[in-house]
């Protein structure tokens, strides 16, 4: 509260050179008072943003950690199959726009999924 009443003085003092009344004092106060009001809302609404991306990035951190973890454990098994993968497809297409061919790309996509699909 003593912040708040060098404040209005400092005001008073600059800006009506000392001659101000009850009424405006009381005016300038509480618009001050609703200066620090907007001025804790925003800064705990900040704070709370903070925790919540903290506990969120921790939670992330947790996640990849465990699937690090469950990686490392795992056995790896290649494989050679005979045909395209599903999850091979779009990548073997992307490669596919590089090839130089007088075929557009949708007739040898087409092509393959004919063949795929025998």
């Amino acid at each position: 509260m003593v912040l708040a009443s060098s404040l209005i003085t400092y005001f008073v003092a600059t800006k009506t050179g000392g001659n101000v009344d009850q009424h405006q004092y009381m005016t300038l106060r509480r618009e001050l008072e609703h200066v620090k009001d907007s001025q804790n809302r925003i800064i705990d609404s900040l704070n709370k943003k903070k925790a919540n991306e903290t506990v969120a990035q921790q939670m992330e951190e947790t996640r990849l950690r465990d699937m690090l973890n469950r990686i490392q454990g795992s056995k790896i098994i290649l494989t050679f199959p005979d045909q395209y993968t599903p999850f091979c497809f779009p990548i073997k297409v992307d490669s596919m726009r590089e090839d130089l061919s007088s075929e557009k790309l949708e007739d040898r996509v087409r092509k393959m999924q004919h063949e795929l699909m025998k």
